[in-house]
């Protein structure tokens, strides 16, 4: 409610009785100003939220100056938190033999269902060669899929040595994953398989990505 002064102001006055604002209204000679209006948003002069002038139209609920960051104290003031994006790791597992390449193993899926939203950035792919036979040998990946959306804009095979841990601007944005959808990274040896007799080649793969908090 407002309650009005002899000299035309007005005091905002709140449910118990706290004045929380001052503003002029319409006085005896005839000058007006905005009024101070109490709305659902807050705060509002001449029907415009006091948050979004403050921010030039920005979004409501902030009171800091046009195009001042938020204070991480800040973000969840007004009683509702926003949400977050954190990176975390996603282990890929292997369908068969452990990840182990040999002569009689020559492909194998990487899959994984994640048990938050989840959207992968960053695959990582790290290979482990024993015996001369396995020693330069080049997997690839022959469709990575999201449920069933490819993350590739052409069928075709990519070798995954293409995200070693040192490879540089190989980030992807991939399709967003809900809990428990599938991720799936199919490996496979180059035809023939090279490798030979006992030797093995051990790959693993994970995926860094976002996961909404």
């Amino acid at each position: 409610m407002y309650d009005e002064d002899v000299d035309g102001e007005f005091d905002v006055v709140g449910e118990d009785g706290e004045v929380i604002g001052v503003t002029r209204g319409r006085n005896v000679r005839g000058r007006s100003s905005a009024m101070l209006h109490r709305g659902r948003g807050g705060f509002s002069r001449g029907g415009i939220n006091r948050a979004q002038a403050a921010r030039g139209g920005g979004r409501p609920g902030s009171l800091l100056p046009h195009g001042a960051p938020n204070p991480p104290w800040f973000q969840s003031a007004f009683g509702v938190s926003p949400n977050t994006e954190q990176m975390h790791i996603l282990p890929m597992t292997p369908q068969a033999n452990n990840g182990v390449f040999s002569a009689t193993v020559a492909t194998i899926s990487y899959q994984a269902r994640p048990q938050r939203p989840f959207r992968g950035e960053r695959p990582l792919a790290t290979l482990q060669a024993t015996g001369t036979s396995s020693v330069g040998v080049q997997p690839f990946s022959t469709l990575i899929t999201v449920g069933v959306i490819p993350q590739q804009v052409e069928i075709g095979n990519i070798p995954i040595t293409l995200w070693a841990p040192t490879a540089f601007g190989v980030r992807l944005a991939m399709t967003d994953a809900a809990p428990g959808v599938l991720i799936n990274f199919p490996v496979q040896l180059p035809t023939p398989n090279p490798i030979t007799s006992t030797d093995t080649l051990l790959v693993q793969i994970a995926l860094i990505g976002r996961v909404l908090a």
